[in-house]
């Protein structure tokens, strides 16, 4: 049985993409949540991943894979049932530009809006690099609604949708400013089983971390969730 390490649901957009990808992907699968920076989270973590960071995947045999991006791409490797980027080459090249550019990217969303389900808050004022991630993450989204013609980002519900869907709950909680199609989206994401399914989990989290529910400055918190 797989075994996934996760962090706080209301917190951890990372831990989110790993549980949707499995979910979405109709794998049989045990969850175990460790509270953030908790002293659990301190005594347990490295026990699952080397740098101390959710998620994680245990194999039956004990095996270690650690990182969203990893553990997609183990389960797509091994596991015939978990979901795969598209067949057709070009798509197959966009899904995954969009898929690093979301694992690698956007420091600023993941620092001056951490992800926070029980929150919905005015925007705070951000830098000028975190608007300019704003305005590309929006023009992702209309662009491949406007390509691939909806009701997901590549027609179909694929990985993409999942490595986004963070996001749009972050733009949800920040109150950010979209267009009726890229609104219409994040609606569908946000009503999405698997996403109410974590989002309800997160809901009756009972950890807070202060640093984060009140948007102090990342150098004041331990990690950015991601």
């Amino acid at each position: 049985m797989l075994k996934l390490i996760l962090a706080n649901k209301n917190y951890s957009s990372w831990s989110m993409r790993a549980w949707l990808f499995l979910k979405e992907s109709g794998l049989d699968f045990e969850e175990k949540v460790i509270g953030l920076f908790t002293e659990q989270w301190n005594k347990e973590i490295r026990n699952f991943n080397p740098i101390g960071k959710a998620p994680a995947l245990v194999l039956g045999d004990g095996t270690r894979i650690w990182d969203s991006l990893a553990i997609i791409g183990y389960l797509q490797q091994t596991d015939p049932k978990a979901m795969q980027f598209p067949d057709d080459p070009k798509t197959r090249a966009l899904a995954w530009s969009l898929t690093a550019e979301m694992h690698s990217g956007f420091l600023g969303i993941r620092n001056q809006l951490p992800m926070n389900l029980k929150q919905r808050v005015d925007c705070p004022n951000l830098d000028p690099d975190t608007e300019t991630q704003i305005q590309r993450i929006k023009q992702i989204w209309t662009d491949c609604l406007d390509t691939f013609g909806g009701p997901w980002l590549l027609g179909d519900f694929s990985v993409v949708d999942i490595m986004y869907a963070p996001v749009v709950t972050r733009f949800h909680t920040y109150k950010i400013e979209v267009t009726k199609t890229q609104q219409d989206y994040m609606d569908r994401i946000r009503q999405r089983a698997s996403v109410q399914e974590w989002t309800e989990a997160a809901l009756v989290e009972t950890e807070t971390l202060y640093y984060f529910d009140n948007l102090l400055p990342i150098e004041e918190a331990p990690i950015t969730p991601g």
